[in-house]
């Protein structure tokens, strides 16, 4: 599994990090095989918001972003980038 910032530097074409945050969250949840409403369960938050946000059609609230790292076992650092 890639790393946020080697998936940054691999994938010149997203520049804006949060475009890449939201890429990478989806990226994180399919390949722990856990559906939307799965981790929006997790992180409390509606599974629509969750794909609205995976969708880039609604910002992240970085208080999620804790639960996020907690889930997948990421530095919440690289996570806030």
């Amino acid at each position: 599994m890639l790393s946020l910032s080697r998936y940054v530097q691999q994938d010149k074409y997203f520049k804006n990090e949060k475009i890449i945050r939201r890429i990478y969250i989806r990226k994180l949840r399919v390949d722990n095989e856990l559906t939307l409403t799965q981790l929006a369960a997790y992180i409390g938050i509606d599974s629509g918001d969750l794909s609205m946000i995976e969708n880039g059609k609604k910002k992240l609230d970085e208080k999620v972003l804790p639960q996020i790292a907690e889930k997948f076992n990421r530095d919440l650092e690289i996570l806030k980038i």
